[in-house]
């Protein structure tokens, strides 16, 4: 098929390939949001029931900037261009994204970033999650991890290392990040470390439990961890 042929396909296909996305992410906030088409534009919406809860509003952010990351990364992969716009209206929180097929109202200063998935392998995981994070004003921090945080997350698994994801803000755009950052973790360690088994979590659930645990300072907000 040319390349216009794809072009028009793709158009045509982002309910289905949403949902398809929405549906491997089952158990990681998936079913706290939901999408909707009109004309040349998708949205991805917090549902209406989890607006005024900040524990599942922050799931449903996450889980939906891990779908917007992978639809854009789809696309990317097929030579086109979408345009997204992040929470494109303050007074309607529900709506997370809008993304359309061109770039009629859009500037780059508005544009989602780019998930990062380096092609050559790092010297190690734990570089390549740094680097990651700072792509998008994250951070990450080796830690000792003792089985009272493990069983927190329902994992307690003897990981030989193990990083917290952490940010100097937590907001709705922090939000989204670690739902870009997830998605680029999740792509790497498929392509490089297939082999290796990994955990990676936003933390639905007792997150602030979960941080007595750690070293973390006042200031210093947790948002997830991983371990391999």
């Amino acid at each position: 098929m040319d390349s216009g042929g794809n072009y028009i396909q793709l158009r045509m296909m982002p309910q289905k390939i949403i949902e398809q996305i929405k549906n491997e992410q089952v158990n990681s906030g998936s079913e706290k949001w939901t999408y909707r088409s009109s004309g040349n534009v998708l949205e991805l919406l917090v549902l209406p029931q989890f607006i005024h809860n900040k524990k599942a509003f922050r799931c449903s952010v996450i889980s939906a900037g891990q779908a917007l990351a992978a639809l854009k990364t789809h696309y990317n992969k097929a030579g086109t261009e979408i345009f997204i716009q992040t929470f494109p209206n303050i007074e309607n929180p529900r709506v997370i994204c809008s993304i359309r097929f061109d770039d009629i109202g859009y500037s780059k200063s508005q544009l989602a970033p780019e998930p990062v998935i380096l092609e050559e392998k790092c010297t190690n995981i734990g570089e390549y999650l740094l680097k990651t994070a700072e792509q998008f004003q994250l951070s990450t921090q080796s830690a000792y991890l003792n089985s009272e945080a493990l069983k927190l997350v329902n994992n307690e698994t003897a990981f030989d290392h193990t990083y917290l994801l952490v940010s100097g803000l937590d907001n709705p755009f922090i939000w989204l990040n670690v739902g870009y950052w997830k998605e680029a973790v999740s792509q790497y360690m498929k392509l490089h470390e297939s082999g290796k088994p990994f955990f990676l979590y936003h933390f639905s659930h007792h997150r602030d439990d979960f941080k007595k645990h750690t070293d973390l300072k006042n200031g210093t907000h947790l948002q997830g961890f991983v371990g391999y």
